[in-house]
């Protein structure tokens, strides 16, 4: 009876004292089988990012190619900016409109094209409220700004080289308007501050948030730097990047200090 009984359970794939079919139960442990590989491939995946932990928030340690993109995409950026703000200085017609997209534009290329290999800062004011923020180590934050100041600096001289004299020496330099502001740094330095509050705002909700559609990430960033340089730009010259305002005026010569502290 106890054969008959058995064989009748294989019949109907049933495992012998099992309760459930036993292709239930092989399902079940594939499925798990399935899920430990899983764990152990994403396992291996933190590991080669070398994803560190502190304070409960995960950050990702930075390499040469971070280094490298941070580097290269500062100096673009202050190439093209400068560019076009030489240009539209030797012509003696400055148009913020245009001015502010070809900042909405060159700053989306760059964050696209260089967001998945440093997270795409190219100012040192991004990397301070990041570091704060934990989403970068110290260390990885001051090798950042150091190369962003770098990059400026180069792209500059490149402006320079370009241009020589036709933007006057300056090569896009920031400065606050005798016009508007009558040159007083402390309205420039309110002026610098909204602005670089809203282009931090729109990194913190458009990329470093979870729940953001990080599809958009650059055109909502490039967006509000581009609406802030065609706000203030006539005010102070649209700075809200320390390592752009630093490199035209070290390239430039004899900076004004009052002027970078804005």
């Amino acid at each position: 009876m106890r054969r008959v009984g058995r064989a009748a359970d294989r019949e109907r794939d049933v495992a012998p004292g099992a309760i459930r079919p036993a292709g239930a139960a092989a399902g079940k442990r594939d499925c798990g089988r399935e899920e430990q590989r899983e764990n152990t491939h994403r396992g291996r995946i933190l590991e080669s990012r070398a994803l560190t932990t502190r304070g409960g928030t995960l950050m990702e340690d930075r390499g040469l190619a971070a280094y490298a993109a941070e580097f290269i995409g500062t100096l673009l950026l202050v190439l093209f900016i400068g560019s076009i703000l030489s240009t539209a200085t030797g012509l003696g017609v400055t148009d913020w409109a245009v001015i502010g997209l070809l900042h909405v534009f060159v700053l989306a290329m760059l964050i696209a094209t260089l967001g998945g290999t440093s997270g795409a800062h190219f100012n040192p004011a991004i990397t301070v409220a990041l570091a704060a923020a934990r989403k970068i180590k110290p260390p990885d934050a001051v090798i950042y700004i150091v190369l962003q100041l770098a990059g400026a600096i180069v792209g500059a001289l490149i402006v320079k080289l370009i241009f020589k004299d036709e933007g006057h020496g300056n090569y896009g330099t920031p400065s606050v308007s005798d016009k508007w502001l009558q040159g007083k740094n402390l309205s420039g330095m309110f002026v610098e501050m909204v602005g670089t509050f809203a282009l931090v705002w729109a990194v913190f909700g458009a990329a470093v948030n979870v729940r953001a559609e990080r599809a958009w990430a650059p055109w909502i960033i490039g967006g509000t730097l581009g609406a802030m340089v065609m706000c203030f730009g006539p005010l102070t010259g649209a700075g809200f990047n320390p390592a752009r305002s630093i490199g035209p005026a070290i390239v430039a010569g004899s900076p004004d200090w009052s002027q970078l502290i804005v």
